[in-house]
């Protein structure tokens, strides 16, 4: 396992990814899918642990709520995610920002007939020109909607479907942008303010959102 150094997405923002290897989280690991994902999710709570020691906060381990979601120190905010192969995290103080979402995806296309569920109409558009640079335009999508969830659940409480938002990428800038597209999407994002910022690494797509 090793770390892969970002760079700064926002101040006071920390964000992380690291490489967990093949031997624990590819196909030819002897562990059971489940004990994958154990471990899979371990080292992204380590690498959430290593991001706080960073603004000097000592959090020993990121514990676990009841429904599985990350249980934070007192005045921080974060998110987590993983792959077979990768683990990520950001985290921040809460007077830098509100809530965060991170979400890190192989960089290829969705499985057939899945787009259906997650694109919009208008976010149709922008895929042919964005593929030239992101092979998965539709899953940079699919990531970015991700973080919208991870962000604003634990913010708002709201449980928004992917048809809710629409994103609209800028490939040359490295960053998206999230627009509420349903009642209940412009309910949850009332009174804040999102920024989105993504990177390629590797054949892995990595989406990071920010509210504030």
């Amino acid at each position: 396992m090793h770390r892969i150094e970002l760079p700064a997405l926002w101040p006071g923002v920390d964000a992380g990814l690291m490489f967990i290897g093949d031997r624990i989280g590819g196909e030819d690991s002897r562990l059971s899918r489940a004990m994958k994902r154990v471990h899979q999710s371990r080292c992204a709570r380590s690498l959430a642990v290593e991001l706080l020691a960073q603004q000097g906060i000592d959090a020993k381990q990121i514990c676990k709520g009841p429904m599985g979601e990350p249980l934070w120190p007192t005045g921080c905010v974060g998110s987590l995610s993983h792959t077979d192969q990768h683990a990520a995290a950001v985290v921040a103080r809460n007077t830098a920002c509100r809530a965060l979402g991170i979400d890190v995806e192989e960089d290829a296309p969705l499985p057939p007939d899945t787009d259906a569920l997650i694109l919009r109409d208008e976010e149709r558009g922008q895929l042919d020109a964005v593929r030239e640079v992101v092979p998965g335009a539709d899953r940079l999508l699919f990531c970015a909607k991700e973080c919208v969830h991870k962000a604003i659940h634990p913010l708002r409480g709201a449980w928004l479907e992917f048809q809710d938002v629409a994103v609209r990428l800028d490939i040359d800038a490295g960053r998206f942008t999230v627009h509420p597209a349903t009642p209940p999407a412009r309910h949850a994002f009332d009174g804040l303010r999102s920024e989105g910022r993504f990177l390629q690494h590797e054949g892995q797509l990595l989406a990071v959102l920010v509210l504030f």
